[in-house]
């Protein structure tokens, strides 16, 4: 069995970002985790991908650092899992 990849893919949900998580996702073995601002987008990608048969999950995230949800590097381990 592999080891399970994750990869972290801010702005995954459209554009470059989404190719890069359409090319990652091909592997099996790799989990894409869309970074991005908007939630509902980012779960519209995500399930493009999970229709094409790739693993994917979605990170509300907002790198602006005046936004008022700051993420915290607790929130990225959650998201992949590992706390």
């Amino acid at each position: 069995m592999k080891q399970t990849r994750n990869w972290i893919v801010t702005g995954g949900n459209t554009g470059l970002g989404f190719q890069c998580s359409r090319f990652l996702a091909q592997q099996p073995s790799n989990l894409i985790v869309i970074a991005c601002r908007d939630a509902r987008k980012g779960e519209a990608a995500a399930e493009r991908l999970r229709q094409e048969g790739g693993a994917a999950q979605v990170l509300p995230l907002d790198l602006n650092p005046h936004s008022p949800d700051d993420a915290t590097i607790s929130s990225v381990f959650s998201a992949i899992q590992l706390t």
